[in-house]
């Protein structure tokens, strides 16, 4: 079978539209949460999951702390470990528990609130 002299290009022609839509999408990170002082207790946000460790997860939420959603926050069933639902990199909402400015630590839970139209397996 002869392959085609074009053939090598599509790979960059994909990339290419990739490029493209990506930089369509609206920004993930909200811009009046800029700081630790301007989370409240109930805001819902969306993150980054940078890593996964057996009491939970640290979601990055465009602040300089990064927040830990607990294991037993991170579903309304049981699971054994955190990787059974999240992994780095997967983009989350999340809503905040308690912030302690001055320890530096989010406390942040991906159960939606009673009221929130959002399911959570």
């Amino acid at each position: 079978m002869k392959q085609k002299p074009w053939a090598f290009l599509i790979p960059f022609a994909l990339s290419a539209v990739y490029l493209a839509v990506w930089r369509l999408l609206p920004p993930l990170l909200r811009t009046d949460v800029m700081k630790l002082e301007d989370l409240r207790a109930g805001m819902q946000l969306t993150g980054t999951v940078r890593n996964v460790i057996d009491f939970g997860a640290f979601v990055d939420l465009g602040v300089h702390q990064d927040g830990l959603v607990h294991i037993s926050q991170i579903s309304n069933r049981y699971i054994r470990h955190p990787s059974e639902m999240l992994k780095v990199g997967d983009i989350v909402t999340v809503w905040v528990l308690s912030v302690d400015v001055a320890k530096k630590r989010i406390a942040l839970t991906m159960k939606p609130p009673a009221g929130s139209q959002q399911k959570n397996a």
